[in-house]
């Protein structure tokens, strides 16, 4: 016996009302034939009072097709408000079980912030007052650049439609506007001396506006607050850490590293406060509560939160293991002796360090070292502006093969890559302002600073180095089975506890087995941007991150 369905049953009539007549515009015409086809089907369908299920999903697969050929279905879907029958495709972000969904389709007309007040235009200029009495000026030929409608850019895949950029449409400089209005949508509609039209959303502008429009009067935009995440997206002129979003700390004074349980990491409300702690905040938080440690919750964990973890290029996995090995060549694999306060991916494979550096416990228990470099580094500058500068100023050289490195690794390193760097340890941006601190004393080579500088930059390393090696700014923290700990590696160096001279003292347990990784700034400040939309309704522009708050 075929499965049925009863469905409730509109009249013809009322699916037909509301149907676009002859208006005089080809943008409504030309869905009349499909609205009124949709319609017919719609009421045969649903007024059948029992419909076999597979005669059903046949027919609504063949109306699918249907629209899609004629390009209709975003209109569809619209028209008829079906939203609840059709799903938005899905992207997937890198992950297994944990993966997280976002809508395939870029709209840059969903729900906004902002809203037009008055627009008028002058030409080659337009000048538009948001809600809240800001006024900005915008040029006519950036607005017709910056034209993301579905007529100039393809949002299902994010890219610009090639036969319509302005060199190959034969776009002007002295470009003018006609027109512009505001519908009854809240939607921008430009229209060009050359017979375009551009829409925009009143968000989208403003956002913008605070960098590529003129201001005239009025209170200017106000930015949502992301002053911690705003110095990793990866822009040339990027600044560094706002003194007031970070928290300084030291050994024994200052905040304490924040503890999160397992269960909140894996929501995205802990998981955007865990990016808040890591990108701001004290740069470092320890996760705890995972029922079953080991690789699989490493993964699990970073899959979900940051998008996965950074390919190595020499070996098959994502990950690093780390296990004791008796007369072992690397320091790495060697336990009981102390390892330096260091970033890791001093010499990255992939122009920069990874942002984030993950450990987790799988076996064991052990003691970790951390350093907030940050700190240290302004003490120097304070105490030793000399020192400060020559370590921000001239390379420090080092060399490393990663296959010999690894000699005593249990995975499989299977390729080698000689990677070389001789950046600042120290880096700055145009401001002064500390970007990454960027150290490791493993692999430096002979120095390559000019000879009437080595004596005073080698007596401001050998102080700097001292200081992230002192009581006064290393943390050490116990680690058990099951933890992990995450640190921003631009900024806050790790390392292990132990005798230097590889004696046991206890610091670690013979049966510990370490894993981790790195993560890239991409694929965090992605993460970050994404929650900031879905849990606080921010949404960025743009790679400098342009939003209203």
């Amino acid at each position: 016996m075929p499965i049925v369905l009863n469905l409730q049953k509109p009249s013809l009539i009322g699916l037909l009302e509301g149907l676009p007549g002859p208006r005089g515009q080809d943008e409504h015409q030309e869905h009349l034939t499909t609205d009124c086809i949709v319609a017919i089907l719609l009421y045969i369908l649903i007024n059948t009072y029992l419909i076999p299920l597979g005669m059903f999903v046949a027919i609504c697969l063949l109306i699918g097709l249907f629209l899609q050929a004629q390009a209709k279905l975003p209109y569809f879907l619209k028209k008829y408000d079906v939203s609840a029958w059709k799903k938005p495709k899905n992207l997937q972000i890198r992950g297994g079980a944990s993966t997280v969904l976002i809508s395939q389709v870029q709209d840059t007309f969903r729900s906004s912030r902002s809203k037009f007040e008055s627009v008028h235009m002058m030409g080659e200029f337009v000048d538009i007052v948001f809600e809240g009495g800001s006024k900005y000026r915008f040029h006519a030929e950036w607005l017709r650049d910056a034209c993301r409608d579905e007529n100039y850019v393809k949002n299902a895949a994010g890219e610009r439609l090639l036969h319509k950029i302005q060199f190959v449409v034969g776009v002007s400089a002295d470009i003018k506007v006609n027109a512009a209005e505001v519908r009854s949508d809240g939607v921008l509609e430009i229209s060009f001396d050359n017979g375009e039209v551009c829409t925009f959303a009143a968000e989208m502008l403003q956002a913008y506006a605070t960098r590529c429009a003129k201001h005239l009067s009025g209170p200017p935009t106000k930015r949502a607050d992301i002053d911690w995440l705003m110095p990793f997206n990866g822009v040339p002129d990027a600044k560094g850490p706002n003194p007031e979003s970070i928290t300084l700390w030291k050994g024994v004074n200052g905040a304490e590293i924040p503890v999160m349980q397992w269960d909140r990491a894996m929501t995205p409300e802990g998981n955007l406060e865990m990016l808040k702690h890591l990108f701001g905040g004290c740069g470092a938080i320890r996760i705890r509560g995972v029922s079953e440690p080991g690789v699989p919750a490493l993964h699990h964990l970073i899959d979900y939160a940051f998008g996965g973890l950074q390919k190595d290029p020499s070996r098959q996995e994502s990950n690093w293991l780390i296990a004791r090995k008796e007369d072992a060549s690397s320091v790495s694999y060697n336990p009981a002796t102390r390892l330096n306060n260091h970033s890791d991916q001093s010499l990255p494979n992939h122009g920069i360090p990874g942002v984030f550096l993950v450990m987790h416990y799988a076996e064991g228990w052990g003691a970790n070292t951390i350093v907030d470099s940050f700190a240290a580094a302004e003490d120097l500058r304070k105490e030793d502006p000399g020192a400060f500068e020559l370590l921000s100023t001239y390379g420090n050289d080092q060399e490393r093969d990663l296959l010999a490195s690894r000699q005593d690794a249990k995975q499989g390193h299977t390729s080698s890559l000689c990677l070389t760097s001789a950046a600042p340890i120290i880096q700055l941006d145009t401001d002064g302002r500390i970007k990454r601190v960027q150290y490791n004393e493993v692999f430096r080579t002979p120095l390559s600073v000019p000879f009437d500088k080595f004596k005073s930059w080698y007596a401001a390393y050998m102080k700097f180095g001292r200081m992230l090696e002192s009581s006064q700014y290393e943390r050490e923290l116990p680690m058990e089975t099951g933890d992990f700990m995450i640190v921003n590696n631009w900024r806050v160096l790790h390392g292990r506890a132990g005798a230097r001279d590889g004696t046991d003292i206890g610091k670690i347990s013979k049966n510990r087995v370490l894993v981790g990784g790195t993560i890239t700034r991409e694929n965090a400040f992605s993460r970050a941007r994404a929650l900031l939309q879905q849990v606080e309704g921010t949404r960025l522009y743009g790679p400098h991150g342009f939003s209203v708050a």
